[in-house]
């Protein structure tokens, strides 16, 4: 779930399980480090809390020992683009029906995502996270302090993702208020 308090517990509970070196971060930028772990020969502190800064750091880092730009970093490490926005004054009630509808009518949501993608599977963690059958993911949620709808998009590309965040607003606002 989004969220420091619920990434906290979740980090928590890796523990408890038996995990070594545990992680969280959040799409603001936020990285929670929960468990000591090391850079080389250095040890790092945990620190769960909002940090930013740490990752920066790593990833410079990471950079300067493999002699690597960021973007020959990001395409060596198979990392994935992400975007996300939000439509405001979407209220509270509106975004609750829309999640249930989602939820419960599996053709409604079929049809709402068409221009996006096929679903292949589907996540209620927190809102309506969808696989697509293409690999991308589009991601629905309430705000949980505001009357907005947030969207989210993980793709290969930058372009892709944005695309898909696009035509996730662009389905949200044609929602019916």
């Amino acid at each position: 779930r989004i969220g420091s308090p619920f990434v906290i517990a979740a980090m928590d509970a890796a523990i408890a399980a038996g995990a070594r070196r545990v992680a969280g971060f959040e799409a603001n930028g936020g990285f929670l480090l929960a468990t000591k772990t090391w850079i080389g020969e250095t040890e790092l502190a945990a620190l769960p809390t909002r940090d930013s800064t740490l990752p920066i750091l790593a990833t410079l880092s990471r950079m300067k020992s493999a002699s690597l730009k960021a973007s020959a970093l990001a395409t060596s490490e198979g990392f994935r683009a992400t975007a996300g926005g939000r439509l405001k004054d979407f209220a509270v009630e509106r975004s609750k029906a829309l999640i249930a509808a989602l939820a419960d009518r599996p053709g409604f949501a079929a049809a709402f995502l068409a221009p996006i993608g096929e679903i292949a599977g589907v996540d209620s963690t927190d809102g309506l996270r969808y696989a697509l059958a293409n690999g991308r993911i589009v991601h629905f949620r309430p705000s949980g302090n505001a009357p907005e709808m947030r969207c989210y998009a993980e793709a290969g590309t930058v372009a892709e993702a944005n695309r898909i965040l696009a035509a996730g607003l662009q389905a949200l606002a044609a929602v019916e208020a």
